[in-house]
Order: structure tokens, then sequence, then C-alpha cells
């Protein structure tokens, strides 16, 4: 059911997928991340939150949502 005032829903489409290599930068500099989950539109106003793993070195790696 539609009225002139409801605005329509738009579906999002996931700018990042699983297994996707990005950069992100923080207070310890530059970092190559992967994303290993696709959280959903849970953040605010719908953003996607993705769940990525940074890899410091050959056995240390490090998990984080952005």
């Amino acid at each position: 059911m539609k009225g002139p005032m409801m605005s329509e829903v738009k579906k999002q489409v996931p700018r990042f997928h699983v297994g996707d290599w990005g950069t992100l930068y923080s207070g310890f500099g530059k970092m190559e991340a992967r994303v290993v989950e696709d959280l959903g539109p849970i953040g605010v106003r719908g953003r996607r939150l993705y769940r990525v793993e940074s890899k410091e070195d050959r056995d240390n790696s490090t998990t984080f949502e952005v």
C-alpha cells in the first residue's frame, strides 16, 4: 500500500563482497584488509557493516567491524 507521502525503499547494492581487499586508514597508518563477512545494513541510516581481517604479518591477524 502506497500513499502520496510514502517513500519507496530502495534495495542497497553492497559496495564490497566477501573476499574483496581494500585499504583502511587508522591511527596506526594505512593497512590492507580483506572483507570476511557482510553484516548487512545495520549501521546508522542503514549503512552496511562489514567484518574485515587485517594481516600484520604471516602469523598475526586481527578482525574488526567497519
